[in-house]
């Protein structure tokens, strides 16, 4: 009778172990499947924002680099004068329009 019961604990802690074993493998396999949707998540998040940096950069005003390096060599050298009457001019203008856009929107 000993032996019948020993085998029979015996067998009930290897079908314990298989059941834990079992158990964890379900766990880790949730584990894997909320990792694979995470991923998925930011994955759909950076395309959302890499869609929205490239509208930003195309509705930015292009640039003529050449011009930019030529403004950039003459400053660097000393070469670069500023006329103060148009640039006062122009600061007048910018803040000409920029009241009138707070004017306009005011009015709304």
């Amino acid at each position: 009778m000993d032996n019948v019961e020993n085998s029979l604990s015996s067998a009930s802690s290897e079908l314990q172990s298989v059941l834990a074993k079992v158990r964890d493998a379900r766990a880790s396999r949730a584990d894997s499947a909320r990792s694979a949707e995470d991923l998925a998540a930011g994955l759909r998040k950076l395309e959302r924002l890499t869609a929205e940096l490239k509208t930003a950069i195309e509705g930015l005003p292009s640039m003529d680099m050449a011009r930019v390096v030529e403004l950039n060599n003459r400053l660097e050298k000393g070469n670069f004068t500023i006329d103060s009457s148009k640039l006062a001019d122009k600061m007048l203008d910018f803040d000409r329009k920029d009241a009138g856009k707070s004017h306009d929107e005011d009015s709304l």
